[in-house]
């Protein structure tokens, strides 16, 4: 069977929703050193850094309030409010440190990802045999016997083909007529091996 298409932006977003969704069972979830979830990490640091700068902030606020001090003459017209010299430096920590996790995350984002990666914007040609899975398109071509698949994930536009390394192959359901699709997904359902087993190589010849 051939089916062609062409990936957008949106079917990148909606594997990366669908892997985090349908987790592969047979693998243990990708942890940090604290043993959070990679995606959570750089949140759960941030937010205790953004804590222990709000922390020192309000200690040393609490601690120059302490003594009593003359109440201060008002600033000169044109002049900076004294809190807010004292606040400008935290100002300056958290904008530095959102910034970076913000465009951290967005270059992370499935959307840049596509927008940086001419090859999945190309034309796509996919033939499907007995033997194996070859994805083609104007600048290169990739073969997968269907051995080196471990299930099928199913999402609302998209039939993903899961790999031993836990990377996908999309088929977009668009590129499947409409009364071929249950056929469709039954075939490729049918060669994917039963939960929790290994995927059985050929033996390579001498």
């Amino acid at each position: 069977m051939r089916l062609e298409f062409t990936y957008t932006a949106a079917d990148l977003e909606e594997m990366a929703k669908a892997a985090a969704a349908h987790p592969d069972p047979s693998r243990p979830a990708a942890t940090s050193a604290i043993g959070l979830p990679r995606k959570w990490a750089w949140w759960v640091v941030c937010v205790g850094a953004l804590a222990s700068f709000f922390l020192v902030f309000m200690e040393r606020r609490a601690g120059t309030n302490r003594p009593p001090v003359p109440t201060p003459a008002p600033p000169a017209a044109g002049g900076v409010p004294g809190w807010l010299v004292s606040i400008a430096p935290w100002v300056l920590v958290f904008g530095f440190v959102w910034f970076f996790v913000f465009r951290q995350m967005r270059r992370m984002s499935p959307a840049s990802v596509y927008e940086r990666n001419p090859s999945m914007q190309q034309p796509k040609t996919l033939d499907i045999t007995d033997e194996r899975v070859r994805m083609s398109d104007p600048l290169a071509f990739t073969e997968w016997r269907w051995e080196s698949f471990t299930g099928l994930v199913e999402s609302a536009n998209l039939l993903l083909l899961r790999q031993a390394d836990n990377t996908f192959v999309m088929i977009p359901k668009r590129a499947v007529p409409a009364e071929e699709l249950d056929t469709f997904r039954a075939d490729l359902a049918a060669r994917m091996p039963a939960p929790g087993a290994f995927p059985v190589l050929p033996p390579k010849q001498s």
